[in-house]
């Protein structure tokens, strides 16, 4: 595995260079700096902790002595006339590239207790910790352009650096009380591999990590070797390099070997999207801790949030210029739970997740069988087509006859004895609705008013003519009885008429 020390994920810490002292060179052809590369035995701003070797003391002191020899790198850009970070990138064949330059090599390294304020202390307050020390010196004669960035930045005192080492040794710490330290790791033995110069990026170790001391430094022509500069910086654009964006709390992290590297450019995701969060409210700062690329989400927080499980999540999108905008944001709040009860909820829900896909599957199985059961009845219903709609028809004129017979029996019911005539029953719309609905109630009714309006005609006109003959009759024709045998003597009843009707109609 590959680390640097880094640069920090947030851009108001404290960073002041303390620089001792410094004496110019005759000849202006090198300077000598001296650079508290880090503290030991506490977590820079990635979540790494270089530490002591409690049982071998020795084992710290080799580590510490591979920074000998090891080059000190820098990235000038010429367009900024500023340095960046380590400028990590990957070719498409996997290959893992440095964009940086080697501009001085590292003579001596110790170490020695100093007082530093660590980057995840809750004050300001000072403590002594053992921190890694090394002298350099940095070709200025040959790197002008390099040279010229950092006597600016030393007069400044804003000159920081990077660590750049393989950690021989690494434990994932599970037991580190503070959470807002992200993916805590530590290392007891290591290999120094170099130390890069940072521009605006800040380190991981914040204000902790400073050029101490230069011992020359001289005016130069900062115009020589612009081809050599030109040449750098357009280096990963020659290999159509891509640069690694896949990053957890200010990290870059890259896969290939293993290797992590922890650096920031002013054009790399973390950045941009680190300064559109700080850009939403003027009055807050907000300390990147986690981003989802593929999502399009990053997490934050505040230092004076009231509970340091207290978090912020920003939903951004990225613009046709690359640039970073803010789309929505909503607090949120980290949640621990023991591994074992978090790996025994995965396994439920795993489990869980199998079930439901044995159901879905099971479901769907059925839902073909149904679906091919349909097609079959469909099919048999398309074969049987032809032979509903002949029986169908056949009913239909069955049907159609029936009716047909019911209306003409009902016709000559209504015509029988003369009550009602034919012609009535053609010309009388009431009379037609009543065989046409079949309303034999409503037709017998009106037959029978017929028939008693009849009777009533006929007995009127009967009593009519009793009277008649009775005047002119001989007296003693009242005590002779009617053929018809009517129980009065002399007159005829309903009943005598009824019958005499029925033996006419007969």
């Amino acid at each position: 595995m590959f680390l640097k020390g880094g640069e920090n994920v947030g851009e108001n810490v404290e960073q002041v260079s303390k620089i001792i002292n410094y004496e110019f060179s005759e000849s202006g052809d090198f300077v000598d700096i001296t650079t508290r590369l880090c503290y030991l035995n506490d977590y820079n701003l990635n979540g790494f902790k270089l530490k002591t070797n409690e049982e071998d003391e020795e084992k710290t002191k080799q580590s510490v002595a591979t920074l000998v020899n090891t080059p000190v790198v820098a990235y000038y850009n010429s367009k900024k006339d500023d340095f960046e970070g380590h400028k990590v990138v990957k070719t498409k064949d996997g290959t893992i590239k440095f964009g940086t330059q080697a501009v001085g090599t590292h003579t001596e390294a110790w170490i020695e207790n100093d007082k530093v304020v660590p980057v995840f202390s809750d004050s300001d307050e000072e403590i002594e910790l053992p921190c890694i020390f090394g002298k350099a010196r940095i070709w200025g004669s040959r790197f002008p352009k390099y040279y010229g960035v950092l006597k600016k930045r030393l007069k400044k005192e804003q000159m920081y650096t990077s660590w750049e080492l393989n950690p021989i040794t690494l434990v994932e710490d599970t037991d580190v009380e503070n959470t807002n330290v992200p993916n805590p790791r530590s290392s007891d033995e290591w290999l120094f591999l170099g130390n890069c110069l940072l521009g605006t990026s800040d380190p991981a170790y914040g204000k902790n990590s400073k050029v101490l001391e230069t011992s020359s430094i001289d005016d130069f022509d900062i115009e020589l070797s612009e081809a050599l500069s030109e040449d750098i910086l357009t280096l990963s654009e020659n290999d159509e390099d891509v640069n690694i964006n896949n990053k957890q709390g200010g990290n870059e992290v890259v896969s290939e070997n293993n290797k992590e590297v922890s650096a920031l450019t002013e054009n790399d995701l973390y950045t941009k999207v680190r300064r559109a969060v700080n850009s939403v409210d003027s009055k807050k700062y907000f300390y990147m801790s986690m981003i989802f690329p593929y999502e399009y989400k990053a997490i934050a927080y505040e230092w004076d949030r009231e509970s340091q499980l207290d978090f912020v999540e920003f939903t951004y999108s990225a613009n046709s210029d690359d640039t970073i905008s803010v789309t929505a944001q909503k607090n949120v709040q980290m949640v621990f739970m023991p591994k074992e009860e978090l790996d025994n909820q995965i396994s439920e829900l795993n489990t869980k997740l199998s079930d439901k896909e044995k159901e879905v599957s099971e479901k769907v199985e059925s839902i073909n069988k149904l679906g091919d059961e349909i097609s079959t009845l469909q099919t048999q219903v398309s074969e049987l087509t032809p032979f509903k709609e002949e029986h169908d028809k056949v009913v239909a004129e069955k049907e159609a006859q029936e009716l047909a017979e019911k209306k003409e029996n009902l016709k000559q019911f209504a015509m029988k004895g003369g009550y009602i005539s034919q012609e009535e029953i053609e010309s009388s719309e009431e009379i037609k609705e009543m065989i046409e609905n079949l309303n034999e109630s409503a037709l017998k009714v009106m037959r029978a008013e017929r028939i008693e309006k009849k009777i009533e005609e006929m007995t009127a006109s009967s009593t009519k003519e009793q009277k008649t003959e009775t005047s002119t009759a001989n007296t003693d024709a009242k005590t002779v009885k009617s053929d018809l045998n009517s129980e009065d003597e002399g007159f005829l009843s309903a009943t005598d008429i009824v019958k005499m009707m029925v033996k006419k109609n007969k």
